[in-house]
């Protein structure tokens, strides 16, 4: 993803992390913003 805080060619590198059962740690807020960034009406908004 592109830095939007230094900008230029910045960028932020963020991997998804988990359990040896298979199942997202509590500090991975990455699985969770992807939920909801792919919803449907997330997805539909116009900025």
């Amino acid at each position: 993803f592109k830095d939007p805080f230094r900008g230029g060619n910045h960028i932020l590198v963020i991997c998804d992390t988990y359990t040896p059962a298979g199942e997202p740690i509590p500090t991975n807020k990455r699985h969770k913003a992807a939920e909801v960034f792919a919803n449907k009406k997330v997805v539909d908004q116009v900025p």
